[in-house]
């Protein structure tokens, strides 16, 4: 976009634009061919006998030209609508003038005829019309009633003064040579009368004021209509006086007027494609136009005429008073030209006292502070904003030198500053810098400055400054917001990054390697689900908390998102040197967290990785300590792992049997494998515990113990634990068909703790049972401690309504995790399971033994039934016998088995059997 006060630049680049537009190009080519045709003029090529045909032939061209490149305006959408109508009036106006110049060739040319009045004059005379029309259509500026008064006055004047020119050499004389034929009359009038016309329409068009897109255009035009108004009264002049000819030195007027519309067209074309469509701007007119004095022109042309006419009278009565009124006259018009003159420069005056009045008012009221001062730093003026942005009053540092009062750490980059701006006239350069405000704080300020030393009303250097402390706070508020997380304001992921990749590039030229630990914590989800994310985030603020006191000032702590957290040991050397510090950690977050009354219990596992050479950036570093977390959390959680090649196989291939676990839960690919349950006393198999196995179509039987914990980790143990309820429910209620002599058989199904927080559990539970018609005493679900140590609310309300329904509860594993009598009392469990643990030493007088008895003890009496796992010596049952423990379960009675061996035992079972130790060779 060419900038519209660049008159230089607008033309180049009207002109570039012309050259690659065919109008542009037609101008061109019309602009020799105006040249030429003066040339003809002068030299009179092809002498008398052809001048006619020459003449009438040339004007062609231009005519077309000029009815042409008006048109293509009219369809232009960067043009204004009212700007578009009258261009294309125009067009149609030269289209008729171009009729008319066909018609009267016809006549000259072909019929040797130049009769007047002709066809011809009738689209001559109405090309005038159109024309004015035209013009008129034209937008103009707003004016006031003043100005709509002046502007008729000026116009009246100056068509009067033209008018009696035209009056006195060409109406005059055309009324007295055709004083007896009326038709003559006015047919020749009007004429003359449409220039008259074409004269005001051109008035109007110079007293109004266009946008930048149509000004240079419609300067272009009005010369054009000039020149035509011009022509047409030298002509009407020359066929009064019989002296006009074609080919006479006056038609090259008439040519010029046509290339001048053709080029205001093409002018017009190339500034609206130029600028676009933009909105059109209309200003007022300016006072003080050079044209403004066109009345006064028309009124000294009249007063020449009145001279020229009453030459003979000037030394008689009336020729002294007629150069009486004239002098008068003149004297009036000076005046008022003096009087314009002065109000003109009282005008600018009081325009200048009004933009100082209002520039005073600016730096009054400014929230930035103006400052001058001298090449040496003095302070020569400064705006009244100072004692508001500076603390001090202006007054104060009037004199004072700015280098004296500057921050001695800041000096530095203020001389830079002073350097830049003062290196030549003109230059502008900014600073930012701190300075003390009188209230002790540190203000933050941007200075721009101007070398304005060779300005004499100056004659200094110009500071504008402002306080950007509030700006600076905000910054470094988002800095921090971006680097940072916002629930424990430890470093986010992107600025522990960006450390990591400056500690490995230290660690090239220092060879101190850095280390980082990779913590997850251990089951936090499920902090989550049971007790709310409010109770999430403030164990997560709180795990932030200790882990910042497990290491040094300049080490880095970051949460990457959810429970994952990085700790960046800068310069440790090797990775070894970081296990001091992972101890730490988890031996902080051993402690139970007290929120809302509650103490949680928190894990964490811990992967380590050292920058080792080969280790070149961030991501490598972050997933090596992510696989050796992996490591630790499939070892058993609540631990570390130091990172070592081998680790990268093993969680590829985690992440493989991921993957093979959610097809194996879409495809179906679990069974059902049972453990019977032996009444101790009587030796009768009383139930069965489902185990679930995975049957790999490529790996064969998987069991529970390599795939489990993935499952629960994945989320994929709720639709697994949903399948292997139905199925046993389903298993069961089959066999008690088959073998209504075992009614009271039971299936004992584990519930994890992923499970019971699941919503829908208490509903698969009563589905299950409905859709097997099992009775619901004949079902056992077993849950494990861990998820007594929730302690939730929600996982009691779910367990008593489990309960309703008739399902019996067990606790599994009982006397491994975090026991307490008052989770005995508030879950409704009715069966404790004895851990296997406690029978390895069962009858030698191990101190196990004696919890194995306390567990037992502890069953009657509180009225639970108790069940022995992992019975495999005949020592170890007849031990749990004197114990008058309830029920076992273990190799000594079966391994697990599939649904037909579970058949077999029952078929093989007799009702006088009293020793379990039978029961394997029967069962085959």
């Amino acid at each position: 976009m060419i900038p519209a006060s660049d008159t230089r630049q607008r033309w180049l680049a009207v002109i570039r634009l012309s050259l690659r537009d065919w109008g542009g190009l037609t101008t061109l080519v019309f602009a020799g061919y105006l040249a030429t045709y003066c040339l003809w003029l002068i030299v009179g090529w092809g002498g008398p006998e052809r001048r006619d045909l020459i003449n009438d032939v040339a004007i062609l061209p231009l005519g077309l030209a000029a009815a042409v490149l008006p048109w293509r305006l009219s369809v232009m959408r960067a043009l204004d609508t009212r700007s578009r109508r009258a261009w294309r009036l125009i067009s149609v106006a030269y289209a008729v003038y171009l009729l008319a110049d066909l018609i009267w060739s016809y006549y000259e040319l072909v019929l040797h005829s130049s009769a007047f009045p002709s066809p011809a004059d009738v689209p001559f005379i109405t090309f005038y019309p159109l024309l004015f029309v035209a013009l008129l259509m034209f937008p103009t500026a707003p004016r006031s009633s003043a100005g709509k008064t002046k502007f008729g006055l000026d116009a009246a004047m100056i068509l009067l003064g033209s008018g009696m020119v035209l009056w006195h050499f060409v109406l005059r004389p055309i009324t007295l040579q055709y004083d007896n034929d009326l038709t003559m009359v006015a047919l020749s009038l009007a004429y003359p009368v449409g220039s008259i016309a074409l004269l005001a329409g051109l008035i109007f068009i110079h007293l109004r004021e266009s946008d930048q897109r149509s000004r240079g255009a419609l300067r272009l035009l009005m010369a054009g209509l000039l020149l035509q108004v011009a022509n047409d009264t030298i002509f009407a002049y020359l066929s009064l006086t019989d002296a006009y000819y074609s080919g006479h030195w006056s038609d090259s007027l008439y040519m010029a007027s046509r290339f001048a519309v053709v080029a205001a067209a093409q002018y017009q074309f190339a500034r609206a494609s130029l600028l676009g469509p933009a909105a059109r701007v209309v200003r007022p007119m300016p006072a003080g136009r050079p044209f403004s004095v066109l009345p006064y022109a028309s009124l000294a042309s009249g007063y020449a005429l009145l001279l020229i006419v009453a030459h003979d009278q000037l030394t008689r009565p009336l020729g002294n008073l007629i150069l009486a009124a004239v002098a008068m006259t003149a004297l009036v018009v000076a005046r008022q030209f003096t009087a314009l003159r002065e109000n003109a420069r009282l005008l600018a005056e009081a325009a200048t006292r009004q933009s100082e009045a209002r520039f005073a008012a600016l730096i009054q009221n400014s929230s930035d502070v103006i400052a001058i001062m001298d090449l040496d730093t003095t302070i020569r003026y400064e705006s009244p904003a100072g004692l508001r942005v500076f603390g001090h009053a202006p007054a104060d540092v009037i004199g004072v030198r700015l280098t004296d009062g500057f921050p001695a750490d800041d000096l530095h980059h203020l001389q830079a500053f002073l350097s830049r701006l003062t290196r030549r006239p003109r230059a502008t350069a900014q600073g930012e810098w701190r300075m003390r405000h009188p209230d002790g704080s540190w203000r933050y300020y941007v200075t721009i400055g101007a070398n304005l030393l060779d300005e004499p009303n100056v004659r200094g250097l110009v500071l504008n400054t402002r306080d950007v402390t509030e700006r600076r706070a905000l910054e470094d508020q988002i800095r921090h917001q971006a680097f940072h997380d916002p629930l424990t304001g430890l470093a986010n992921r992107a600025l522990v990054k960006e450390h990591i990749e400056h500690a490995l590039t230290r660690a090239q030229r220092s060879g101190d390697r850095p280390a980082i630990l990779f913590l997850d914590l251990d089951d936090f989800k499920t902090v989550n689900d049971s007790l709310g994310h409010a109770v999430g985030d403030a164990l997560l603020t709180g795990v932030a908390s200790r882990l910042r006191d497990c290491v040094r000032a300049g080490d880095t702590v970051a949460r990457l998102g959810g429970d994952e957290f990085v700790i960046l040991l800068d310069d440790t050397g090797r990775g070894d040197e970081a296990v001091p510090v992972a101890r730490k950690a988890l031996d902080a977050l051993r402690h139970p967290f007290a929120i809302n009354d509650k103490q949680i219990h928190v894990g964490v596992s811990i992967g380590i990785a050292a920058g080792d050479p080969g280790v070149d950036d961030a991501d490598t570093l972050l997933r090596n300590a992510d696989v050796a977390m992996y490591d630790a959390k499939s070892r058993g959680k609540s631990r570390y792992a130091v990172y070592h090649p081998g680790m990268y196989a093993a969680v590829v291939e985690r992440m493989e049997l991921e993957a093979d676990l959610r097809r194996a839960v879409e495809r179906g690919e679990f069974v059902l494998h049972y453990q019977p349950i032996v009444d101790l006393s009587g030796g009768r198999m009383t139930g069965v515990e489902a185990l679930v196995r995975w049957q790999h179509p490529v790996r064969g039987l998987i069991p529970p113990l390599s795939f489990i914990s993935a499952a629960e980790e994945t989320g994929l143990i709720v639709p697994l634990g949903r399948w292997v309820l139905f199925e046993a429910c389903r298993e069961i209620q089959r066999w008690r068909d088959l073998y209504p002599e075992m009614a009271p058989l039971s299936m004992s199904v584990n519930l994890s703790g992923r499970q019971l927080q699941h919503a829908e559990i208490v509903d698969d539970v009563a589905a299950a049972l409905a859709e097997t018609g099992l009775n619901p005493h004949a079902l056992v679900l077993e849950i494990t401690e861990s998820v007594m140590m929730q302690d939730t609310e929600a996982a009691i309300t779910k367990l008593h309504a489990i309960k309703a329904l008739g399902v019996r509860l067990a606790i599994d594993d009982f006397g491994t995790g975090y026991s307490s009598l008052s989770y005995l009392q508030r879950f409704p469990v009715d069966i404790l399971k004895v851990d296997k643990s406690f029978l390895d030493n069962l009858g030698v007088g191990a101190e196990r033994s004696d919890l194995a008895q306390a567990i037992i003890a502890l069953g009657h009496t509180l009225n639970l039934q108790t069940v022995a796992e992992g019975i495999e010596h005949a020592d170890q049952l007849d031990r749990l016998r004197v114990l008058r423990c309830d029920s076992g379960q273990g190799y000594l009675f079966s391994r697990p088995v599939d649904g037909a061996a579970i058949e077999a035992l029952l078929l093989g079972v007799s009702d006088s059997l009293t020793d379990p130790r039978e029961y394997l060779p029967r069962a085959g």
